[in-house]
């Protein structure tokens, strides 16, 4: 392979193992950002009590453990892709050199 491939195929790498990691990250907030949004309608209707019965959430806890699943699965792959784009760098620096 010549140094122009090797640095063309890291910095692909790169860019995918990136955007994998933003994926990671938002699967994971996702899950946090329901549980929360429960949260806050329960303390809500905590408050109105005279006026409308209280509202409870049950199940957050299972979209965040879903989430947490999911991004520690695209973690390990988008850190692959990661190292694998840096050491296609590296290579073409030794090559280069």
């Amino acid at each position: 392979m010549s140094i122009k491939e090797l640095t063309e195929i890291g910095l692909i790498s790169n860019i995918v193992g990136t955007i994998i990691l933003a994926f990671s990250i938002n699967a994971y907030i996702g899950g946090l950002l329901i549980m929360l949004t429960g949260h806050e309608v329960t303390l809500l209707s905590m408050l109105n009590t005279q006026r409308k019965p209280i509202v409870q959430f049950t199940g957050t806890d299972t979209h965040v453990e879903r989430g947490r699943k999911t991004s520690q699965k695209l973690l390990i792959i988008g850190l692959l892709m990661v190292v694998a784009g840096f050491a296609f760098e590296l290579a073409a620096v030794v090559l280069a050199n």
